[in-house]
């Protein structure tokens, strides 16, 4: 069975769970290329539900290439469970990953940046990771930044709750 046809096999698959009335689309999107399901509400609308997948490659007005990319799925036009976001530059690098659940941030979020000064040929690192509650980052925040190990805790309203510390390292 050659390729073509052992994906089309698998595409199936993964979508015969879906009700008939979901489309899917794959081709350009706000600049870029976008994979996505979807169905049509009663008014015509398009209505996000099921995978989605987005990716931006092109050249900036400095003549430097960068690249976005989103993927996660969508329930009844909501985000929902796990998404990605990335963007990479020359010099820049960005990493976020969030649980949506309904559409509002709740669960784990990650975030990673990369930045190189081509000048001093040094790259400064920042990762961070918490969780969220309804909306707001709650419990411990870890993570480093600017030479700076952190560990703080928020309590459930968001806000700063007993000891923080920062002690400084070579990344």
């Amino acid at each position: 069975m050659n390729q073509i046809k052992k994906l089309k096999l698998r595409l199936n698959e993964c979508f015969m769970n879906y009700p008939q009335a979901h489309h899917f689309y794959d081709g350009p999107y706000h600049g870029g290329k976008s994979f996505y399901s979807y169905y049509l509400d009663e008014e015509g609308m398009r209505v996000f539900d099921g995978p989605f997948h987005y990716q931006l490659s092109c050249m900036s007005s400095y003549g430097s290439m960068f690249h976005n990319e989103a993927q996660g799925r969508f329930l009844n036009g909501l985000k929902n469970g796990m998404w990605h976001y990335y963007y990479k530059s020359g010099t820049h690098t960005m990493k976020l990953t969030v649980n949506y659940v309904k559409g509002s941030i709740d669960g784990k979020v990650f975030y990673e940046e990369i930045t190189t000064n081509m000048i001093e040929r040094k790259s400064a690192k920042t990762k961070i990771a918490f969780h969220s509650s309804q909306r707001k980052p709650t419990g411990a925040v870890e993570g480093f930044m600017h030479g700076h190990k952190i560990k703080a805790l928020l309590d459930a309203e968001g806000l700063p709750h007993d000891e923080w510390s920062s002690e400084i390292f070579d990344n």
